[in-house]
């Protein structure tokens, strides 16, 4: 009998891309903590730049602390398998969601009190 074996596709995503992203990571870490401790996280937004300060710029690099390394998970298992089949992506996915949504909480629970 022969087995029906379809060659994997190789992805598009290139070394250099790879590297870029976590450059760019890295850059926002440290941009975020250098904004700790000025205690002035300064993101610019379409209507200006927005000043986040005390416990409101230290929520917000913690869901960076938490997004910046699942994605990059995301990103290697992606590359390793071509897709998002992986017990490690569905992992890292589902925290990077959750830091996410759980920021969005923070922020309406801080606007309305």
């Amino acid at each position: 009998m022969q087995r029906d074996t379809e060659p994997q596709a190789k992805n598009s995503v290139t070394l250099e891309s790879l590297v870029g992203a976590m450059l760019l990571s890295a850059a926002f870490l440290v941009y975020g903590a250098y904004g700790l401790y000025q205690n002035d996280l300064l993101l610019p937004t379409r209507v200006g730049i927005q000043h986040l300060q005390n416990i409101d710029a230290i929520a917000f690099y913690a869901v960076v602390l938490i997004a910046v390394p699942t994605n990059a998970i995301k990103l290697r298992e992606w590359m390793k398998h071509g897709d998002g089949n992986s017990n490690a992506f569905e992992t890292a996915d589902f925290y990077s969601k959750l830091s996410v949504y759980t920021y969005i909480v923070f922020l309406i629970f801080d606007v309305f009190s």
